[in-house]
């Protein structure tokens, strides 16, 4: 396990030095992509777990406690690889970070916004162009000049959001980023999941994705590849706003501090990611986001509540923000909004972008 999975001088008794190299892996540095180190992740969790239980427990002697913790290890490697196990590769919650606020965002705003109806697939839709101008509208009031569009209903001279340059454009809204500077990324579209084959940040088994307009022949976009483009390079005190509106967004960006609907904070992973990042999602991750009609008029009822919550109330906190969210859907949507977050930021702060 040492030379296969984790490289050599690793002191598995020293839970310091089991928990920065937890927290290393969990952000990708130095022990492989994020796409192929399941089986490590696997392992220092779980051997942080037993180091844990092992060190917590009244053992007599430095002997014993080096022959419990080497029979924890044997255990947890025989739960780890058994095929009838797979509930053994779960891990209970981690405790939060210490809360922080923050960076005062005295910087430039720039801002990528994606609508897609599908024009003439199976799978169209009414409001996701609309969504994408409205969020235009409002953001622009709020001091963002720098604003790309990628809309395919053919009301404006945007270009396409395929793919290529969804990817494209990710990597031209982080393009410079700086500590103090507000990015802002709102897709509205369809949304989707799949199964994970090796993140285990994914506490459903699940990674979620979103559907460019040429989803059919270039694939879909999971939250691993949109961690690594948006999440992963943002440098500290850059603020990154997300808003999905789409089905199955729960987790969307893979962020570690998820408050659910029903729930407090849970953390999901440890992680050092260096930028200030907020995600309003649309639903939960088992659940859809409706796209809706009234007076002949689409729009996305993610986007719309969002809008009217901010625009109804200019000052909220986060916690405030999410409530009047969920209050705007409550009454017709089923889907419950929820936020994720980078770090364990008070919640109670004042919202702004």
């Amino acid at each position: 396990i040492n030379a296969e999975y984790m490289g050599p001088q690793i002191n598995y008794g020293d839970l310091q030095t089991a928990s920065k190299l937890w927290t290393r892996t969990a952000s990708g540095h130095g022990l492989g992509s994020r796409s192929k180190r399941s089986k490590r992740l696997l392992c220092l969790r779980k051997l942080l777990q037993a180091n844990q239980s092992v060190t917590s427990g009244n053992i007599g002697g430095q002997q014993a406690k080096d022959a419990s913790f080497l029979g924890l290890m044997g255990a947890i490697l025989q739960s780890i690889f058994a095929p009838d196990q797979p509930e053994s590769l779960i891990a209970p919650p981690f405790p939060p970070e210490p809360q922080r606020e923050m960076t005062t965002l005295n910087g430039r705003r720039r801002a990528l916004l994606i609508g897609i109806n599908y024009v003439g697939q199976d799978s169209e839709l009414r409001g996701c162009g609309n969504d994408a101008r409205q969020m235009q509208l409002w953001l622009k009031q709020r001091g963002f000049t720098d604003v790309r569009m990628l809309i395919d209903d053919s009301k404006d001279d945007t270009q396409p959001p395929t793919r290529g340059l969804i990817l494209s454009g990710i990597r031209w809204l982080l393009e410079g980023a700086s500590s103090g500077d507000s990015l802002f990324f709102h897709f509205s579209g369809h949304g989707s999941s799949q199964k994970s084959t090796a993140s285990t940040e994914e506490i459903d088994g699940c990674d979620e994705t979103i559907c460019p307009v040429d989803y059919s022949t270039s694939g879909m976009i999971v939250d691993d590849s949109l961690f690594d483009a948006m999440v992963k390079p943002l440098p500290p005190g850059c603020r990154l706003t997300a808003v999905f509106d789409c089905c199955h967004s729960g987790t969307g960006l893979d962020l570690p501090y998820v408050y659910r609907a029903g729930s407090d904070l849970t953390v999901d992973y440890l992680s050092d990611i260096k930028g200030d990042v907020i995600l309003f999602s649309g639903c939960q991750d088992d659940q859809t986001s409706a796209d809706a009609v009234v007076n002949d008029v689409g729009f996305g009822a993610m986007t719309n509540a969002f809008l009217r919550a901010n625009m109804e109330n200019p000052s909220q906190s986060l916690r405030e923000l999410l409530s009047s969210i969920r209050a705007n859907l409550r009454k017709t949507y089923t889907q419950v909004p929820q936020i994720s977050t980078s770090h364990n930021f008070d919640m109670d702060a004042m919202f702004e972008v």
